[in-house]
């Protein structure tokens, strides 16, 4: 953006980031009315959607004392624009035409259908990205890294199990690197970035009978098994072998290991609607319809088992508690400790949503972070303005933290091909 450029702030901006007028610190601020009402409604709403809206309102007031932020009124120019477009006064038609009247002016909204009309009546229109220089997936934290070193250097890490990082070269917490022999490429090892030092990681043999196939999913193995990691995030596109891996390590961690008492899975409740509490049916009916993916995941963890079979295992994990399935819902309130979560759909997930379920973890409990960035059902999201890319880029400098971008498509060939042309 140009400097001291004016931008018109959505609702849904400060509902998500109640401080978002401070990314705009050089820009003169318009509040529409129709926002500060929309906020006033939301601010008696439980648990971070009222706090934020809260919390806005507070923000605004002060910064409304001063000449950068303006709180505006409905008037007549914004009527004229409503008229001459043939709106209906819907709160988004109420905001558009606000930012219509101001000539020259950047729309800032979360909603891409905002945009979208804001954009088709010759407005400048732009999401609201939160801490983050991100301006497309491709900018988004891959988590993974190729580095040539010498063939000494890569039997010094074979011998002593780690070593130092390079100079000048900046790495960041539990960032995992393809370490390769610039003499002998087929000299190779994989590494991982702990407490400033380079550390070879041990490839699993297997997880819960899967068996990692390549670098990625060998470093996704590492991640997901260790205990001192809060959260893991995996994004890549249908058929990387996500969800099935984080499933085999769940149930390496709960049944084998004990580390963790329980499972839960979520999805988005923009694919789930209902909570699968609520609906009649036995087991398969109740789980297949929201949860498919998991469910084909055990499948092929249990692929000797008969389909009878397999519905009573799922079914005695459910019973014991040892496995749930919920939407995002169902967690406010909830204390999660010594639980693994795995979120499904997570570039469905708005950052309330995001915030919400990250909230709820307890002690020694792990969050695991799931999706794919290009499949977002989401009306008001973008690849960008979610929840999912937030934790990806915010959570990066931290220690408790590590993300891995999965490229290969292991499920079929033809399963790659359509990943890459459609």
């Amino acid at each position: 953006m140009k400097p001291h450029q004016t931008v018109v702030l959505d609702t849904n901006v400060l509902l998500e980031d109640s401080q978002a007028i401070d990314s705009y610190e050089k820009m003169k601020i318009v509040i529409p009315f129709q926002v500060i009402e929309e906020l006033d409604k939301h601010k008696s709403a439980p648990g971070q959607l009222g706090g934020n809206a809260r919390a806005a309102i507070r923000a605004l007031e002060k910064a409304s004392h001063g000449t950068r932020v303006l709180l505006r009124q409905w008037g007549q120019e914004e009527q004229v624009e409503l008229e001459a477009r043939g709106m209906a006064p819907t709160p988004d038609n109420l905001i558009i035409a606000t930012a219509l009247a101001i000539k020259g002016c950047m729309l800032v909204s979360n909603d891409l259908a905002v945009r979208l009309k804001g954009k088709s009546f010759g407005l400048k229109v732009q999401a609201h990205v939160r801490d983050t220089k991100t301006n497309s997936i491709a900018d988004i934290y891959s988590g993974l890294g190729r580095l040539e070193i010498s063939e000494e250097a890569i039997n010094g890490l074979y011998a002593q199990g780690s070593m130092g990082i390079p100079k000048k070269l900046q790495l960041l917490p539990n960032q995992y690197l393809h370490l390769q022999s610039i003499t002998n490429d087929k000299h190779t090892a994989i590494g991982r970035v702990v407490e400033g030092k380079i550390v070879r990681v041990e490839p699993v043999k297997e997880c819960f009978s899967i068996k990692p196939r390549g670098l990625e999913q060998v470093a996704v193995f590492d991640a997901l098994l260790d205990p001192s990691l809060s959260l893991v995030s995996l994004l890549g596109r249908a058929g990387c072998g996500k969800t099935l891996l984080a499933t085999a390590a769940a149930l390496e961690m709960v049944l084998h290991t004990h580390v963790y008492n329980k499972i839960i899975v979520i999805r988005s409740p923009t694919s789930v609607g209902e909570g699968v509490g609520f609906l009649p049916g036995s087991l398969a009916e109740k789980v297949l319809p929201y949860f498919l993916s998991i469910y084909d995941a055990f499948e092929v963890i249990f692929k000797t088992e008969s389909q009878q079979k397999l519905d009573m295992i799922v079914q005695g994990l459910i019973d014991d508690g040892r496995l749930e399935f919920a939407p995002t819902s169902f967690l406010r309130g909830r204390s999660l400790p010594k639980t693994i979560v795995l979120v499904e759909e997570s570039q469905n997930l708005s950052i309330h949503e995001t915030k919400t379920i990250a909230t709820r973890l307890g002690e020694g409990s792990k969050l695991v972070m799931i999706g794919d960035l290009n499949q977002i059902d989401h009306p008001k999201l973008d690849a960008l303005s979610g929840g999912f890319a937030k934790i990806i880029e915010n959570f990066k400098n931290e220690a408790c933290s590590a993300h891995i971008t999965l490229n290969k498509t292991e499920r079929s060939s033809f399963a790659a091909l359509a990943a890459e042309l459609l």
